[in-house]
């Protein structure tokens, strides 16, 4: 059986570097910050 993600609600994350943080999720995979 094919399994696949239709979306994603939302992620949250904790990191010691909040910039970096952003910039993976925002920059690398495409996320928008809400």
């Amino acid at each position: 059986m094919d399994k696949r993600i239709a979306g994603l609600h939302h992620v949250t994350a904790i990191a010691s570097d909040p910039q970096r943080n952003l910039d993976f999720y925002i920059g690398l995979l495409g996320l928008r910050l809400v």
